[in-house]
């Protein structure tokens, strides 16, 4: 399995493509797209694409083929162009089953021809020492160190780079194995990894999160964190800071009580823990007059679908998540995501500088009042 990304880390890159697209991408979007992981990533991260779309809360587009759909499919394209199409081919087609739709019922590309009584164009017999040829043929060409998005090229004459993934594990061992210099950056050391996390947390006054660590531009990538530590929070707790514990937390109760605090200043009638008809669990705080419902949260530490689905969709109920921290942000026209900077400042405004402070040592972790001045 393809470890550089986590399913969390999978699902944030698909809704990110989903705003840009403004709608659900395609999987041959995904693959031809340099940026995202490719779709086979996903398969092997959540058994197969359209799971992937279900867990990321997206709208399954893919028309459902029948078997038999699906190879009348390809025995008319192989009379109409005289030959057996290769993979590669067969993506490109529109209006035609992709090659991931055939390998769901058939297992792979070629289970489809056999079924139909063809062979393929090319046996691809592969052994670790021609994929190392391959690699080094294709390091001379490109004059450089390949990468994983050059695959995603269809006119390069190469084997894919889920070929690499499965002799080799990963793509960098099979460019170890070459004898290639693997594309990083910076070669760090432990060390130096969590020098960066101390000088991040100390101008934060507080431990980042991974988001955040994936933003800096003073800290290499999460990614990196993961290959030498096995885990963000591993690496945290080596660093001598606390984890970032989203709900499990004692500060989650804190900062619910303060949002509580927060809400009954700014709004004249609200009804905390409210027991409503219809609608499963309670919701932290809830501004009748408004038909509004408020859920403090630490950070966006997941998507927050079920709330939405909840609150939103079902009730017409506008939705805000008050949070401490950024994260991930699941999105819909009626849900907003407010954070303790700004609710801080809306306290400042109306003269509850008390309340703004507390937002501030919420950021900050302190309980020294003193450490922070709000403008």
């Amino acid at each position: 399995m393809n470890n550089k990304y986590n399913k969390k880390e999978l699902i944030y890159l698909l809704r990110k493509k989903v705003k840009e697209l403004k709608r659900t991408p395609k999987a041959k979007e995904i693959n031809e797209d340099k940026d995202c992981p490719h779709s086979d990533t996903y398969i092997q991260h959540f058994g197969s694409w359209n799971n992937a779309l279900i867990k990321s809360g997206l709208k399954i587009n893919k028309k459902i083929y029948s078997k038999g759909e699906i190879l009348n499919f390809l025995k008319n394209k192989i009379k109409e162009l005289g030959k057996v199409p290769s993979v590669r081919e067969i993506n490109k087609y529109k209006n035609f089953p992709s090659e991931i739709v055939f390998r769901r019922y058939f297992g792979r590309y070629n289970g489809a021809l056999k079924e139909i009584g063809f062979k393929p164009n090319v046996i691809r017999d592969y052994t670790k020492e021609k994929l190392i040829i391959s690699l080094e043929n294709l390091k001379k060409e490109l004059k450089r160190t390949p990468k994983l998005k050059d695959f995603r090229n269809k006119s390069l004459n190469a084997p894919s780079e889920c070929t690499y993934f499965k002799y080799f594990k990963s793509f960098n061992n099979a460019l170890k194995e070459a004898g290639i210099k693997i594309n990083r950056r910076r070669d760090y050391t432990n060390e130096e990894l969590i020098d960066c996390l101390k000088n991040e947390a100390e101008k934060l006054r507080r431990t980042p999160t991974a988001v955040e660590v994936q933003k800096s531009r003073n800290c290499p990538g999460i990614n990196t964190y993961k290959e030498h530590f096995g885990t963000y929070n591993k690496a945290v707790l080596l660093a001598g800071l606390k984890r970032n514990r989203g709900y499990n937390g004692e500060k989650w109760k804190f900062w619910q009580k303060h949002c509580e605090d927060m809400a009954r200043v700014l709004y004249s009638n609200v009804i905390i823990q409210a027991k409503l008809k219809d609608i499963r669990g309670n919701p932290d705080i809830l501004i009748p007059k408004e038909n509004k419902f408020i859920d403090a949260k630490t950070s966006g530490y997941n998507d927050f679908k079920d709330q939405i689905k909840r609150y939103v969709i079902k009730n017409g109920a506008s939705l805000e998540f008050w949070c401490i921290f950024k994260g991930i942000e699941t999105k819909h026209p009626k849900v907003k995501y407010i954070y303790a900077n700004e609710l801080a400042m809306r306290m400042d405004k109306i003269g509850r500088k008390d309340l703004a402070i507390k937002c501030c040592q919420f950021l900050t972790g302190s309980e020294d009042q003193k450490l922070l001045v709000v403008k």
